[in-house]
């Protein structure tokens, strides 16, 4: 590729669900209240490095959190929405904050 540096990142996704009991309207809705409430957090993790010395310019992180409520039938389509929207949102932020750290890369170690 014949670079000097890479940036190296990665994403971390968790989730959990969690049950809002309805009591006896949930059977009468036959599941179909949204009683379900998917929160997704995903975590963008990344480093700079240099590809001869493997030396760490800078690294960085940034999390983002969603949720999303569902019913009984749509946990599984809840839980894919928030941790699409998790990752991206993530993801965006974590490349605002390496502009950043590669700009204060560059005003260090620029020898011109």
């Amino acid at each position: 590729l014949r670079a000097d540096v890479l940036l190296i990142y990665t994403i971390d996704t968790r989730f959990r669900t969690e049950t809002t009991e309805l009591g006896p309207l949930q059977t009468i809705a036959l599941g179909f209240l949204p009683s379900k409430k998917a929160v997704v957090r995903a975590t963008c993790a990344f480093m700079i490095v240099d590809v001869r010395t493997g030396f760490v310019y800078g690294t960085g992180e940034t999390t983002a959190t969603e949720d999303q409520r569902s019913n009984v039938w749509g946990t599984e389509t809840a839980i894919e929405e928030a941790r699409l929207k998790a990752e991206r949102r993530a993801f965006e932020d974590g490349l605002g904050e390496v502009e950043a750290l590669w700009r204060g890369v560059i005003a260090q170690h620029d020898k011109s």
